[in-house]
């Protein structure tokens, strides 16, 4: 009899951790895709931050040809979590909740941010897929 108490004070404890069945949708960023919409070259930076802390930050040169005007970041971080995606050029700057844009099992998370006149960003397209 002891030992049922036991295991039902253990497993009750355990449960109360947090560690069983979390409601918490989590996602992966599968890619992020800059793209400079203007005839003006910018450096923009991309961070991504796990619960305020940054996980992944890279500054990019975005041109105004056909192919300097776009980067396509793959996989920047490998593992789910509960992400902020933040783009800025200059003093523009543009973040989103990735798990705010997961859907049931689709939480693979894909932005595109879109530099538009004035240096300003938008978030052009944001999808979640199942698979990364």
């Amino acid at each position: 009899m002891e030992r049922r108490a036991f295991v039902a004070t253990a497993l009750a404890a355990f449960a109360g951790s947090g560690c069983l069945g979390s409601d918490e949708q989590l996602a992966r960023v599968s890619w992020v895709s800059l793209r400079n919409d203007t005839d003006t070259a910018y450096d923009a930076t991309l961070t991504i931050l796990k619960e305020e802390e940054t996980v992944f930050s890279e500054q990019y040169r975005l041109g105004t040809g056909r192919e300097s005007s776009k980067t396509l970041v793959e996989s920047p971080v490998s593992r789910s979590g509960d992400y902020t995606i933040r783009a800025r050029v200059g003093d523009a700057e543009r973040e989103l909740d990735a798990t705010a844009h997961t859907e049931g099992d689709e939480t693979c998370v894909g932005v595109r941010f879109v530099v538009i006149d004035g240096g300003s960003f938008v978030t052009d397209t944001i999808k979640s897929t199942q698979q990364c």
